[in-house]
């Protein structure tokens, strides 16, 4: 009902209602359309059906009395467009933040299992770790795929004509992942470490971090390898943790 009241009003501003005449609704110098019905009515545009199709007009292209039947202003429109470019633009923020994001995560994430060695301070010493990304790198190549081909057989005038079969070849490109697996004999990962004991298991998601120093029971100094189950690290590290 709502809308088709504002399609009345419109075309009562701008057309003749005798019988047998054109319903022509002009809102500008360029254009005209006919056959007008109002479907949505937005603070800086209305959209509209008409004879050969749809469009949307700004409220500009509308006169003053239109607007003011419409409950539309120039300055609410203003506004409206504003917060539209806003929202659009934290849009595009977040998913330009997203990308970088998974883009960091998968160069830097794995997922880690190994026997705990040593719960120390701030961490575990995990030895015979195997890391695999958990976000693989996606290539394509060539393969080569063989196929049965035959040429020759049984036919009504030689029925015992044996039948000949060839391979074949075609290629195809497909996608490989590699996950960069690889085992590190004794590796550092700072976590959380109330819930673990020495010669438990430990499977997590961990992400590359930095060193570790310690010293050995002959006093030796050590630095290995580093990694961290804190994933909010990795995106300070990056300027992404807002």
């Amino acid at each position: 009902m709502r809308f088709q009241l504002l399609a009345t009003i419109i075309l009562t501003q701008y057309s003749s209602f005798s019988h047998g005449e054109e319903k022509i609704v002009k809102y500008d110098k360029l254009l005209e359309y006919e056959e007008v019905t109002v479907t949505s009515v937005k603070p800086s545009y209305i959209r509209i059906m008409h004879k050969n199709g749809m469009t949307s007009i700004p409220i500009e292209k509308l006169s003053k009395d239109v607007r003011e039947n419409l409950g539309l202003t120039l300055d609410s429109a203003d506004t409206y467009r504003k917060k539209i470019s806003n929202r659009l633009n934290e849009q595009r923020k977040m998913a330009i933040r997203k990308a970088k994001i998974e883009k960091v995560f998968a160069k830097y994430q794995y997922s880690a299992s190994g026997t705990i060695l040593q719960v120390v301070n701030g961490g575990l010493l995990v030895r015979d770790v195997y890391l695999k990304k958990t976000i693989p790198i996606i290539t394509k190549e060539e393969k080569k795929i063989p196929y049965k081909v035959q040429t020759g057989g049984p036919t009504k005038l030689s029925p015992r004509r044996p039948r000949t079969i060839y391979t074949r070849y075609r290629y195809e490109w497909v996608e490989v992942k590699d996950y960069g697996a690889f085992t590190i004999p004794l590796l550092f990962i700072r976590c959380e470490t109330s819930k673990y004991v020495v010669d438990d298991k430990f499977t997590e998601e961990v992400y590359e971090d930095d060193t570790f120093s310690y010293t050995t029971i002959l006093g030796a100094a050590k630095t290995i390898t580093a990694y961290t189950t804190d994933a909010s690290k990795v995106l300070e590290r990056y300027g992404l943790n807002q």
